[in-house]
């Protein structure tokens, strides 16, 4: 039942091989991410299971028939957002900066950011056969980070996983998507040069946010940081602090994409230049435990 629907990018979006196995349930609509959207209502509506595969950038045009096609009528679609973040040398127009922040007020939708390949194949084997949505999964261009960890046995909504156990009274970081990698770099340096034993912890989901986890990690943790490849104007890191602004004793800040568009750029530079890379984090955080 599964049928796949990009818009104008099958290569792009890893699709070409679908499309040449199962072509009858193969439909390339061009550059319309508009159609795509509801086109795959319809199939959901009909009895098969669409994924919609579109570039993060290119979901602004489709945001209407998120809203009103998927999200209010709870379509069983589920839509893969490639090139989530900096994408690097396709420029300001192709940053996948945006999606979090437009999408996370959506009533019915959820998302899922996985950490890397292992992650997002359990995500999309626990998705698939369901039969409620819409969903989105968000993800980077890029190479799959190299450190493997394993997921967890149940990817459930409302559900994260801690991947490294620091200190109680410490600091915890929360790394959205691929920035679990990045987080864990800087847990390791500041561990061996510094002395200082951070926790990491993956949410999995950016919507249902797992706010019971995170709170439980807040009373353990004097600071929580949270770091995303996406803008922080109503970013996760904005959801976490209101989530503990009734938390006495635990501070948080959030390092992530600023108020601005982002340049052409090689995603090592850009990341590197936000702060977004393992020493980058580290040098954030022995600036905050500084003022402490």
């Amino acid at each position: 039942r599964v049928s796949a629907i990009p818009a104008a990018m099958p290569d792009g979006t890893g699709l070409a091989d679908f499309a040449e196995r199962f072509p009858s349930r193969f439909f390339d609509v061009g550059i319309a991410e508009q159609h795509a959207l509801t086109m795959a209502c319809g199939l959901a509506f009909g009895g098969l299971r669409p994924v919609v595969a579109i570039y993060s950038t290119f979901m602004q045009r489709a945001t209407d028939q998120l809203i009103h096609d998927a999200a209010l009528q709870k379509a069983p679609v589920i839509v893969c957002m490639d090139r989530a973040g900096l994408v690097g040398e396709d420029g300001p127009t192709h940053h996948g900066a945006f999606d979090i922040s437009l999408f996370r007020s959506v009533p019915n939708l959820s998302i899922a950011s996985p950490r890397d390949g292992d992650m997002l194949r359990a995500i999309m084997g626990w998705l698939v056969p369901r039969e409620d949505g819409p969903w989105l999964v968000r993800y980077p261009r890029g190479t799959v980070p190299t450190r493997r960890v394993p997921p967890p046995d149940d990817i459930l909504p409302g559900h994260g996983h801690l991947v490294r156990e620091g200190a109680d009274g410490g600091i915890c970081l929360i790394g959205v998507g691929v920035m679990v990698d990045a987080c864990l770099d800087a847990a390791e340096e500041l561990s061996s040069t510094d002395g200082i034993e951070v926790s990491v912890y993956d949410p999995i989901w950016l919507k249902p946010l797992p706010e019971d986890e995170i709170r439980m990690l807040a009373d353990s943790s004097r600071l929580i940081v949270t770091v995303e490849e996406s803008m922080l104007e109503g970013g996760i890191g904005e959801a976490v602090a209101s989530l503990l602004s009734d938390c006495e004793g635990t501070g948080s800040r959030s390092i992530g994409i600023p108020d601005r568009f982002q340049p052409h750029g090689s995603r090592s530079i850009l990341l590197s230049e936000l702060g977004l890379d393992g020493k980058g984090i580290a040098g954030s955080i022995r600036r905050w435990s500084s003022e402490q």
